[in-house]
């Protein structure tokens, strides 16, 4: 059965008819026959820049106006907890991080499942909108807490969901480029978020700053829309590798995932105080 299946896929890869190919030398001197193995199907061809162009702006523009909602919130936060203990500062802006990387691995889960992958980024974007509307509440450190853990595990959602579709999106031969391009919005925001976020503060109000927040989430949401999920793979089904408790750990991704630790670590704390 092995050498038969080996000499099937010679064949294939020849592109030379099976039937062509006497019997004998088919199933060898000891085999009558065989059931012949059914080809995987054909995969889709890769999306031309030309095809991607449209979408993968569409996920710059999205990108970033959801990181002006998160650039805005790391000094929203620490400044609407102004007179509390430091350490419940820490706590409080600390649980966001933690809410997210608990769960980033099972966002990753979902996501390759395949099928409507933007239903995840829906998700992600309004329950990020949602927990700025729990700041304006104002109801104490505690009551916050569950409203970051929100935010936290939203924005994970959100960001692995649209990464996802992003790297399936590009051509190879772009890909890197096009990559250091989408960070490179992610991180613009950072330019005039936290600014923003301090004037709205001052002029207006935590509610309102909150509320701009929230809405740049929304925004982010509607961009998003636009770019689709060209490349969408199909739903996975029972059995398929990846699923299940092994698709949590992935051994390749351990260093590098290591590494990045080590670098948000410290840019945790810088952004708390």
């Amino acid at each position: 059965v092995e050498n038969s299946l080996l000499f099937y896929q010679a064949m294939r890869k020849a592109k030379a008819p099976i039937s062509a190919v006497p019997s004998s030398r088919r199933c060898g001197a000891r085999m009558t026959s065989i059931p012949t193995p059914t080809p995987n199907p054909t995969p889709a061809p890769a999306l031309t820049w030309k095809q991607v162009r449209r979408p993968y702006f569409f996920a710059l523009f999205s990108v970033h106006a959801f990181f002006v909602a998160y650039s805005m919130s790391i000094v929203q936060i620490p400044r609407a907890l102004e007179g509390e203990p430091e350490w419940v500062v820490g706590f409080v802006v600390g649980v966001f991080g933690i809410a997210g990387m608990v769960t980033r691995p099972l966002s990753g889960m979902w996501v390759d499942r395949g099928g409507n992958r933007q239903r995840w980024i829906r998700a992600g974007a309004i329950g990020v909108a949602i927990s700025f509307v729990g700041y304006t509440l104002d109801l104490g450190p505690w009551v916050m807490t569950i409203f970051r853990c929100l935010h936290g595990v939203a924005m994970g959602v959100f960001t692995t969901a649209m990464l996802a579709i992003v790297g399936n999106l590009l051509p190879v031969e772009r890909r890197g480029s096009a990559l250091g391009f989408y960070q490179a919005a992610n991180a613009a925001a950072a330019l005039y978020g936290a600014a923003l976020a301090l004037f709205v503060i001052d002029r207006f109000g935590f509610t309102a700053g909150f509320l701009l927040a929230g809405g740049a989430a929304l925004i982010a949401l509607l961009l998003a829309t636009g770019m689709g999920d060209p490349a969408a793979p199909p739903p996975r089904v029972a059995g398929t590798p990846g699923r299940g408790l092994r698709g949590l750990i992935s051994p390749t991704a351990l260093l590098p995932a290591l590494v990045f630790l080590c670098v948000t670590t410290p840019w945790g704390t810088v952004t708390a105080f």
